[in-house]
């Protein structure tokens, strides 16, 4: 499909995570439809890694699917002027109170691409110390320290089920056979 010609674009709901855009497009001559999408600020995707080998996840509960999530620390800009790696670095001390003094970023991905405009940047943070955690009002997290076949045997058993999770995982699986 070629792209959409944009005839009209407004936003229809808007809260503190993310606003409802519809679109009104043209697919064909004389032929138009209304797309809805999330507008979602990018967000960075951080894989905390010990001097050992060992990832660190967060557990918190996800509203929507009504249960809790086993993930890496992941946050999304709230100011417009933020560098992602002091997005990346303010998530990670905000979550699990880490803080990394070597950071390198592996790239990028679209985070549902179906329903939304939100890029993830993939980073990793070496040469950790431990600290408080500062979660926001709306957070519940507590921390766990794995190593990559523990990650592997939760992603195969199904009790890490974020999508963002497990494909930084398995990027961050390439990033080590280099």
């Amino acid at each position: 499909m070629a792209i959409l010609k944009v005839l009209e674009s407004k936003k229809v709901h808007e809260n503190n995570w993310y606003n409802v855009i519809q679109d009104e497009v043209e697919i064909k001559e004389g032929k138009n439809i209304f797309y809805h999408y999330i507008d979602k600020p990018t967000g960075a995707v951080i894989v905390p890694v010990d001097d050992e080998g060992n990832l660190f996840l967060v557990k918190q509960y996800r509203h929507p699917i009504r249960q809790e999530s086993l993930e890496f620390v992941m946050g999304s800009v709230e100011e417009k002027d933020i560098a992602l790696l002091d997005l990346a670095r303010r998530e990670l001390k905000e979550e699990s109170g880490i803080v990394a003094t070597e950071w390198e970023e592996l790239g990028r991905f679209s985070w549902m691409n179906g329903i939304g405009n939100q890029w993830g940047h993939i980073f990793v943070a070496k040469r950790l110390t431990m600290g408080e955690s500062q979660p926001e009002e709306t957070e519940d997290i507590s921390l766990l320290k794995c190593s990559l076949e523990e990650v592997k045997q939760m992603i195969e058993k199904g009790e890490i089920h974020d999508v963002a999770t497990i494909a930084v995982f398995y990027r961050y699986l390439q990033y080590l056979e280099l």
